[in-house]
Parts: C-alpha cells; sequence; structure tokens
C-alpha cells in the first residue's frame, strides 16, 4: 500500500473513532462474494482487511452468507470462511434448510441498518455494488472492496460527512465532557455484537464531583501515630519493670585497697602490698644466711621484710635464732 493512500485511510479510520465511538478491534462483515474473490487470487483475506485499516479487526460473517457459499461448492472459499466468527442473523429456520434464508445483500444490509443508522459500528467488505450504493446512505458505515487483487476503502459519503460536522457543532455548544456520552456503555447483546446503551436515567441525573484543589495531605506513614491512653500507661508499666530489673541487678561492690582485715586469731591483715613473713620466722635474719642459701634477694628487701614483721607482731620481743 502506498504511503500516500495509507495515511488517508488512517485519517479516515481516526474520524469513525472519535465521532461516531468507533472501538478496536473493528468488527467487518464480509459476503461470500468476497471470500470467493479473495480465495480466486489467494488473497489472505483477514491481514488485507487489517493492512487496509491498519488496526486489529475481527471478520464475521452471515449465515445467509454461508448458506450462499455451501451452495457455490468451493471447498476453499468454504475452509477460509469457517475461520471467520458466525454472525447470527436469525433469517434461517434451523428445522428446514432453505427456509428463511435471504439473499446475501438483504441479509447485510439488514444486520448492519438498525433504525436507519449503523447500531452495532459495523465496517462492511463486499463486492455488490448495489449494496454499496444503499449503505452510503447511512452514515457512519465504512465500506470495503477487492479491485485487482487490491483492498480499496471507499471515502467517506456526503452523508457522514454532514453527520460529523453536526456532531463536531455539538461538541462546541454542549462541551466535549457531557454526562450522557460518559455513561455509555458497552454491552453484549443476544446476537453477540457489540452495541452502545445509555445508562440508566439515575446514572445520567448524578452531578459531577469535582475534585477540590489545594494543598495535598501528609503522608500517613510519615505522621506519628497518636498516643491513646492504653498505649501511655503499658509504656509506663513496661519503663518501670525495666528500671526495677536495672536497679536490683546492679550491686555495689566494695575495693579494700590496703585496708586490714581481722583474722580469726585477733591478728590485723597486711598490706596487700606487701610480702607476709611466716609467724614461726625468726624477728632477725642474717645476712650470711640468706647468701647461703642461694636465694637471690638483695639487701634491702631483706631489712624491709624484717621491718614488716616488727610491725606486724607489734609489742612482742623477736624470736631468736639459734645459730
Amino acid at each position: 500500500m502506498r504511503q500516500k493512500r495509507a495515511k488517508a485511510y488512517r485519517k479516515q479510520m481516526a474520524y469513525y473513532k472519535y465521532n461516531f465511538k468507533f472501538r478496536e478491534p473493528y468488527q467487518v462483515l464480509v459476503d461470500d462474494e468476497l471470500v470467493l474473490e479473495s480465495s480466486r487470487i489467494k488473497l489472505n483475506l483477514s491481514a488485507a482487511l487489517e493492512r487496509t485499516i491498519q488496526a486489529p479487526v475481527k471478520p464475521m460473517i452471515t449465515q445467509c452468507c454461508m448458506e450462499a457459499l455451501y451452495r457455490s461448492k468451493n471447498e476453499d472459499a468454504i475452509t477460509l470462511a469457517k475461520r471467520f466468527e458466525r454472525r447470527r442473523c436469525g433469517h434461517r429456520d434451523p428445522t428446514q434448510e432453505d427456509k428463511g434464508v435471504k439473499k446475501p445483500h438483504d441479509c447485510l444490509w439488514d444486520v448492519v441498518v438498525v433504525d436507519g443508522q449503523n447500531k452495532h459500528r459495523y465496517v462492511v467488505a463486499t463486492q455488490k455494488d448495489k449494496l454499496r450504493q444503499r449503505l452510503r446512505r447511512v452514515p457512519a458505515v465504512p465500506l470495503l472492496y477487492v479491485n485487482r487483487s487490491v483492498m480499496i476503502m471507499e471515502p467517506m459519503s456526503s452523508v457522514t460527512e454532514r453527520a460529523r460536522e453536526l456532531i463536531e457543532r455539538g461538541k462546541l455548544v454542549g462541551g466535549l465532557n457531557e454526562v450522557v456520552t460518559a455513561s455509555k456503555k458497552r454491552k453484549t447483546t443476544e446476537d453477540g455484537s457489540d452495541s452502545d446503551s445509555e445508562g440508566s436515567e439515575a446514572e445520567g441525573d448524578k452531578p459531577t464531583v469535582k475534585k477540590r484543589k489545594g494543598p495535598k495531605q501528609p503522608n500517613p506513614l510519615s505522621i506519628k501515630k497518636k498516643k491513646t491512653p492504653t498505649t501511655m500507661a503499658r509504656k509506663a508499666v513496661s519503663d518501670a519493670k525495666q528500671e526495677g530489673e536495672a536497679t536490683a541487678g546492679k550491686k555495689r561492690r566494695r575495693r579494700h585497697h590496703g585496708s586490714t582485715k581481722p583474722s580469726d586469731e585477733g591478728e590485723t591483715a597486711k598490706p596487700s602490698g606487701v610480702a607476709a613473713a611466716p609467724a614461726a620466722a625468726p624477728a632477725a635474719v642474717s645476712e650470711e644466711k640468706v647468701e647461703d642459701a642461694g636465694e637471690h634477694v638483695s639487701r634491702k628487701d631483706v631489712k624491709q621484710a624484717q621491718a614488716d614483721a616488727a610491725a606486724a607482731k607489734g609489742d612482742q620481743a623477736p624470736v631468736e635464732t639459734e645459730e
């Protein structure tokens, strides 16, 4: 497809989408003659439809068109048509084979045109010139056909152009966001097709609530939680328990640095920093005996030990040692 033609098709489908509420995937109704032509020229019909419309599509075929294909006995066309979704037209009587079946172009007209408009937003792909001429009188009906193995989209008809201008003028007068148009919802009818229906009167009458503009509220996660009386009381009890345990666990230990401790015999203890002399040892120890014993003790230490022993015994007389 050439770039100029593709741009025109894309612009035309945008008009149908924004003015006439068409939605993706677009519902494309094909007739029996288009399926026969596609099978004859070996055209991938689904890919050609998507390439022309430039959007996802959902090909559909009516029961009357399928009956016409069965009568043609073209197996390739029948196999191709069976891939499409079946649209129930209600013309065929299930109890009798041929009773109630209409011609394909009459069947398509009855399915597409409901109360003089394209209610279900169908895109019609047909090879019948008479059917396309009739559908040009109905607003908002995109028309497709195949010409020399090329899919063509017809330009918007004059009826569709006038309907589009009226819609644009209505938007300028009534506003873009109307309550009635906003309450429209898409629902599935009994025949399996999609249609738009207006919301209930109660919903349409409700005024739209405008959002208040102003400073935003702070982040709830960053706000400190409020203290309730129960939580405060629990916290006070827990703090009191912790303080009691801390005071009970910590006992003051007294350290006796250089103090004397009375013994069981009534004697006073020596200072911790001074070596204790034995009780049976004599008060005066000669330097010669110390040297003979082989002990490496200085004279100063000996004198100090003698003074300490004398101070410990107090008024007791020193014991003389035998030589």
